[in-house]
């Protein structure tokens, strides 16, 4: 039964692609932005930690995140550090 379990750790580093560049929803529109460009780039770093169990076709899996604010994000969005639970399931063929 543990061959087909596994406990994962994964690291993000975010930066901007410019300094006037910003972030955005995942329909593409704008949540924050430096107009003036003064802000920063770095946006910030997210540590995670989840574990996956696999059951033929498909994967199920459960994890924790921790967002830590950049330049960037204290600067226009102050005090934004969520922390986060998730679950996920993906099916291959």
């Amino acid at each position: 039964m543990l061959k087909n379990a596994s406990l994962n750790a994964m690291y993000n580093n975010c930066w901007l692609a410019s300094a006037r560049d910003g972030l955005y929803s995942i329909s593409g529109n704008s949540i924050v932005r430096s107009a003036m460009g003064l802000d920063g780039r770095h946006v910030g770093q997210e540590a995670d930690a989840f574990v996956t169990f696999k059951f033929h076709h498909y994967t199920f899996g459960s994890g924790y995140g921790r967002f830590f604010s950049g330049e960037f994000i204290e600067r226009t969005t102050p005090h934004a550090s969520p922390n986060y639970v998730y679950v996920f399931q993906t099916y291959s063929l």
